[in-house]
């Protein structure tokens, strides 16, 4: 009787170890793929777990879907080889969890023999945070949905990564991004981002409230950093260098081009930030902040831009005329032109703005460190990164 009593325990704690290892989110299921053919749509629960030691050759899409962790450790290297059909895509639910650290980390990059700006499509995440262009959208790269009401929610973790070469032309009106980010939760990390020689934008945000920090962008066909739809989030430490000539502005910040007063609005807040321009007087704002943002700007370091920082639209302008949800503190700028544009007029220094807008908030500072350096490049950026 006790023999047969001994057995059944085992077998009910059995039982509910099995019950335990199903229940945990996304599940213990191993996802082996082909590190040579590295492609897929994944559906089925489960942690994708890649190898350090190989260097996977993206030949596709891989997109992540709802249960499924895509797990890359320190010193993966991803080449893709596929063009706009080659990219990364996190859908709501699913997670990524890049494990890249300061001495060595994660490298997405082009597996062409000779790499150019926008040989494959980058990294998109998708999120179910809030975006002003409704409940749920669709995302203009990638097709999957986005949006929602989750603020808090999380497509999982990204430390040092580096993005190169990204920004594919995914149909005749729409590129990818080096990064882009649609209704992502402030849940989700992320820490230690380079785009480097990129097609279109650096980083992109459509809507959302991810806070993403230690961000570095050289060589962008187009702007470094842009957000739109909503973005709710903040941003810390972000350096970016736009000598090579053909990049445009160190910031594009929008609400929503069709609503400028569509909500939630834009209001980020972004601190510690040096911008590098190509002073080619081409599309070269340094902050270019238009059609309904908000935003609270301090520690701004801004050099070789024609105008530093323009303003335009009427929502947006109110917004800097009422000194309370547009503002500039601490800017220290070397400009070749005006130091700020506001909806079509130019003013060469702060007292001009302030006789114009005497409730406006801009206040400079010669010593501002910017992403911590001046306009030098950070220590922090050092190392991890390439092409500084």
């Amino acid at each position: 009787m006790m023999k047969k009593l001994f057995i059944s325990m085992l077998a009910v704690a059995a039982l509910t170890v099995s019950c335990s290892d199903d229940d945990t989110t996304g599940g213990d299921t191993a996802i082996t793929v082909d590190a040579n053919d590295f492609q897929g749509t994944f559906t089925e629960a489960g942690v994708i777990r890649l190898d350090a030691g190989l260097t996977y050759k993206l030949t596709g899409a891989v997109v992540i879907e709802d249960g499924v962790e895509l797990e890359i450790p320190a010193g993966t290297v991803i080449e893709a080889v596929g063009g706009t059909s080659s990219y990364i895509a996190i859908a709501q639910g699913g997670l990524i969890d890049v494990q890249g650290t300061a001495t060595n980390p994660v490298v997405m990059t082009s597996g062409l023999a000779t790499k150019t700006a926008g040989d494959w499509g980058g990294l998109v995440l998708c999120g179910k945070a809030p975006s002003n262009k409704g409940g749920s959208v669709t995302a203009e790269v990638s097709g999957l949905t986005y949006g929602g009401t989750e603020t808090t929610d999380s497509s999982g973790s990204i430390r040092y990564l580096r993005v190169e070469y990204a920004g594919a032309t995914f149909n005749s009106s729409k590129e990818f991004n080096g990064v882009s980010f649609f209704g992502v939760g402030s849940g989700t990390t992320v820490d230690y981002v380079q785009v480097f020689e990129g097609n279109d934008d650096g980083f992109e945000f459509f809507g959302g409230n991810v806070t993403a920090n230690h961000l570095v962008v050289n060589n962008p066909t187009d702007d470094a950093f842009d957000w739109t739809e909503g973005w709710q989030g903040a941003g810390s430490f972000w350096y970016a260098d736009l000598t090579s000539g053909r990049g445009h502005r160190i910031i594009e910040a929008d609400n929503l081009e069709a609503d400028n007063n569509a909500t939630p609005i834009s209001s980020p807040t972004i601190t510690n930030l040096t911008g590098v321009g190509n002073g080619d007087g081409t599309e070269d704002d340094g902050l270019k902040i238009r059609r309904g943002t908000k935003g609270d700007f301090d520690n701004i370091v801004l050099v070789g831009h024609n105008e530093s920082i323009e303003i335009d639209d009427a929502a947006t302008t109110a917004f800097f005329a009422a000194g309370s949800e547009l503002i500039f503190t601490n800017v220290a700028i070397t400009t070749t032109d005006a130091l700020m544009n506001v909806d079509g007029t130019d003013f060469s220094t702060r007292a001009d703005v302030i006789a114009t807008y005497p409730n406006a908030v801009i206040t400079e500072n010669a010593t501002a460190t910017g992403a911590g350096s001046g306009t030098a490049v950070p220590a922090w950026a050092q190392g991890w990164t390439t092409g500084l």
